[in-house]
């Protein structure tokens, strides 16, 4: 019997359940199917094409995906982000300075993510990411009908 301090349970080598050298591990919350729930997406250059495509199928479709992984955001959360994003669609800003305004807004994105309860946003911080650092002026409206095809899907999706 140890004095309870940095003791290990099991065989040697294995660190009592911790990660490697029992000095813990990323073990992270894992979803019903074994996933890691506060793992990001894969947001690949496939997914980038298809929403700046302008193809309204493929919008929808990426869309919808992306509002699946996000069914645990609560919709205050997804208007907090969906909010700013109207606003500056409506605006008498130029395009560039559309881009650049969303280019900030990937910082309320971290900001979000980075929050207690803000790992369900990591999905749609991953996706805008992608998504604004690759947009172009002639592509922004696609960027636009992508983000309100999320959150109508959210809508639909989303218990909270």
């Amino acid at each position: 019997m140890g004095n309870g301090y940095g003791e290990r349970r099991g065989p040697p080598g294995q660190g009592g359940g911790r990660g490697p050298g029992g000095h813990g591990g990323d073990q992270g919350r894992r979803d019903r199917e074994g996933r890691r729930d506060d793992a990001a997406p894969q947001v690949d250059k496939a997914f980038v094409d298809d929403v700046l495509s302008g193809d309204g199928e493929k919008i929808v479709r990426r869309a919808e995906e992306l509002a699946r992984q996000l069914e645990r955001l609560a919709r205050a959360q997804i208007r907090n982000f969906y909010g700013p994003v109207i606003k500056l669609r409506e605006s008498e800003r130029s395009p560039k300075e559309q881009i650049s305004r969303l280019h900030l807004m990937r910082a309320r994105l971290a900001y979000m993510v980075a929050r207690p309860d803000g790992r369900a946003a990591g999905p749609l911080r991953s996706a805008f990411d992608a998504l604004v650092r690759a947009v172009t002026e002639e592509e922004l409206p696609f960027l636009y009908d992508f983000a309100e095809a999320v959150v109508a899907y959210h809508r639909g999706i989303s218990k909270n």
